[in-house]
């Protein structure tokens, strides 16, 4: 499990890095005895060598097996490779022999935060503060810990208490933004920020953050003007992508995926995957977009399952442009899906998917992510392709049909609630207690669309609802259930997409500071022709947005 790290913290993990960098390189001469190999070693990890790297500290480590920093430096190197448990065993062995060594809780501290242990991060970190105290790097890391622990109310504490004794600590009043911004006080985060770009005008994390700050305050013009100032450097991977989804929220699409590629840069736990999978891709060149000309092309899903399902369209569109065979890989939920469909001609679960790419990559010229394909075919609102064509099982249609025939009236399928572990899930679900004013809407048949432990919900809720999503093994099944109903009421999750594939009526919760898919303010969406979009009017007020839905569904043509 990892912790999400946000870009607000690049120039926090930046400090890090540089502070708690390896020694410098020691002159490459024969190592002689445990002490040179480490220095070999770190001069391998500085040079970004890990595996030669790696292979001097176990050497160190066999000539002498009390060496504590040859365990903690092998560990920063398990670390940087994924291998986050292999890394806190070496770091935890470096603290047995050095009960004090301070790079080794540092270390474990970073390998516990983004193993998602943040109580034992914070608990490093505060040793490293009683072993040094005031240290800025343990400070700020030990801060960061307690906001990801749920501990908001002690990091702002913890910041304030060493602004008292360090006022002009330029680092601390930036961590002290993100604090506030990560708390929904932009405006103090805003105040935060300006003290930092009077000190230091080229801090472009700072205007990157005012930036976001002045979005989230819908204040969207001079939210792009600093993203613009924070992203003129090309190299500024975090602002680039900040830019890239503004720009796709104001429907500027071509541009805004054009800045989305810089994904591939990322150092964002959101786009680790995409780091983790382009190495087992055997050497398949990417598709930059150059003409396919029949030769065969492996598509990946790299993000969430509504992400997979909004880009299905592309795949005849690949067929159009003269793309060979396809294959896909995805979510097991939506792999019976495209099956079903005949969209690719062969379909792969991620599930075990390092033998599969080892297996099936020499098979392709090509591959592209699946995100990235409406940059490579271009597209703006004007020319998004068309839904493709999703072929349902007969004998699945046949079953729902007959399951829910029994059901007189207007049925529609409801969705209250998201993922919790994403980050602003809180703002898009919502309690299904909320949605009560739809049961007083007559010859309504409400039908549940929803998984997740959000469905414990449905016992206290009142609301007379049908439940069978213990039957909907996967999105195929749903696909088949969302046929038989007249509408899907949903809030932004994937089942909105799906309904949205199969042209279903489909009305979207969508949450006040939107979603760069759905745009600004309108009410219709280029992606989905039979979308309708209900906005929420403020932050926390849903009872209005309902209130519309309700009427709505009470008009004469609904």
């Amino acid at each position: 499990m990892s912790h999400t790290r946000s870009p607000e913290e690049a120039l926090l993990f930046k400090l890090l890095r540089t502070l708690f960098a390896s020694p410098a390189p020691a002159e490459q001469a024969h190592a002689s005895s445990a002490e040179d190999l480490k220095q070999r070693g770190n001069a391998h990890f500085n040079a970004g060598q890990l595996d030669a790297a790696a292979a001097c500290y176990r050497q160190a480590i066999a000539l002498d097996p009390q060496l504590a920093a040859a365990y903690n430096n092998l560990a920063a190197v398990l670390q940087q490779q994924g291998e986050l448990e292999q890394a806190r065993q070496h770091a935890t062995q470096a603290i047995v022999l050095a009960p004090n060594l301070s790079q080794a809780h540092f270390k474990l501290g970073e390998i516990t935060r983004e193993q998602g242990d943040y109580a034992a991060s914070v608990a490093h970190f505060r040793h490293c503060l009683a072993l040094q105290a005031d240290d800025e790097p343990s400070l700020l890391a030990l801060a960061h810990s307690l906001c990801l622990l749920g501990a908001h109310d002690e990091a702002e504490a913890l910041l304030h208490d060493a602004l008292l004794r360090q006022p002009q600590a330029l680092n601390l009043h930036y961590y002290l933004g993100n604090i506030y911004k990560e708390r929904g006080a932009p405006q103090r985060a805003l105040a935060e920020y300006a003290w930092c770009l009077e000190q230091a005008p080229d801090l472009w994390p700072a205007q990157m953050n005012s930036g976001l700050a002045c979005w989230e305050l819908g204040d969207l013009g001079s939210a792009r003007t600093w993203l613009q100032q924070a992203a003129a450097d090309p190299t500024r991977t975090e602002a680039q992508l900040a830019l890239g989804e503004l720009l796709l929220l104001q429907g500027e699409l071509e541009a805004g995926f054009a800045l989305l590629e810089q994904r591939f840069e990322s150092q964002q736990p959101a786009y680790r995957y995409i780091r983790e999978t382009l190495p087992r891709l055997g050497g398949v060149p990417l598709w930059q977009g150059e003409a396919l000309a029949g030769r065969n092309l492996l598509l990946w899903a790299e993000q969430g399952l509504g992400d997979t399902l909004m880009m299905l369209r592309y795949l005849p569109e690949l067929r159009r442009q003269g793309a060979g065979q396809l294959l896909v890989f995805c979510q097991p939920h939506v792999l019976r899906l495209i099956e079903a469909s005949g969209l690719a001609d062969a379909v792969c679960s991620l599930a075990g998917q390092a033998r599969a790419f080892a297996g099936s990559a020499h098979h392709y010229a090509l591959h592209c992510p699946l995100m990235s394909l409406p940059q490579r075919l271009g597209s703006s609102n004007a020319n998004i392709p068309a839904n493709p064509p999703l072929q349902l099982p007969a004998n699945l249609l046949a079953s729902w049909q007959q399951r829910l025939a029994h059901l007189a009236g207007h049925k529609v399928g409801l969705v209250w609630a998201g993922n919790p572990q994403l980050k602003k899930d809180a703002l898009r679900s919502i309690p299904l207690a909320h949605f009560s004013a739809l049961a007083e809407v007559p010859g309504l048949q409400l039908i549940s669309l929803q998984k997740s432990e959000a469905r414990a919900q449905i016992a206290d809720s009142g609301l007379p609802l049908h439940d069978w999503m213990d039957d909907c093994a996967d999105m195929l099944d749903t696909a088949a259930l969302i046929s038989q109903l007249d509408l899907v009421i949903s809030v932004d999750t994937s089942v909105a997409h799906l309904a949205g594939l199969l042209g279903k009526p489909v009305w979207l919760l969508n949450r006040h500071e939107s979603e760069w898919r759905w745009q600004l303010e309108r009410q219709d969406s280029p992606w989905y022709p039979s979308m309708r979009i209900f906005r929420q009017h403020s932050v926390g007020d849903w009872h209005t947005t309902i209130k519309e839905v309700q009427e709505a569904l009470l008009a004469p043509t609904r």
